[in-house]
């Protein structure tokens, strides 16, 4: 049979492990607030849009909507709600491997830009494995509009200095020293 003494330093002892497990437990929530708090601040940094849906292609997330759609509008929407039909089977097809192979897969959009106007997007699929073990999707889409005018744009240039060329019979020659 022990002491009182004895018993109020079991006790004692007891309760400092368990400080020191509090103590640590919080430490590891710290960090986990931290990381939120570091990804909350690249989510509304990025002008990405960086949108979760889960199992059932229901939205749960997104980082920023496009005007004048309102988070009322799109949650609980499917993925397909926001694109013109004709590029829906792209997106399924992506959908399909990236929730098969787990590897991340790309599709071009057209969709609804700012203030309603048609715009061009490209967007990066990746399966999400959820908590309750189903498979959810996160996807990055990236406004392309500007890029792909300006790719046109150089491409059309470059058509045109082939023709000048071709009808001149004239040759052009860079020497660049720096090599």
């Amino acid at each position: 049979m022990s002491t009182p003494e004895e018993d109020t330093a079991a006790a004692l002892r007891a309760l400092r492990a368990e400080n020191a497990e509090l103590r640590a437990r919080l430490g590891e929530l710290e960090k986990e607030r931290d990381a939120g708090a570091y990804l909350r601040a690249i989510l509304e940094a990025t002008p990405l849009f960086v949108i979760r849906f889960d199992h059932a292609l229901r939205l749960t997330h997104i980082n920023r909507l496009a005007p004048p759609l309102t988070w009322e509008q799109a949650r609980g929407r499917s993925p397909f709600a926001f694109v013109e039909p004709e590029y829906h089977e792209a997106m399924r097809d992506a959908i399909e491997r990236a929730r098969r192979t787990g590897e991340v897969q790309m599709y071009d959009t057209v969709g609804v830009g700012a203030e309603g106007r048609p715009a061009n997007y490209r967007t990066h699929v990746s399966a999400v494995r959820d908590l309750d073990g189903t498979t959810g999707l996160c996807l990055v889409v990236l406004y392309v509009t500007a890029q792909l005018a300006q790719e046109r744009a150089l491409a059309d240039s470059e058509q045109k200095l082939r023709l000048a060329l071709e009808a001149t019979k004239l040759g052009l020659w860079a020497w660049d020293i720096d090599c």
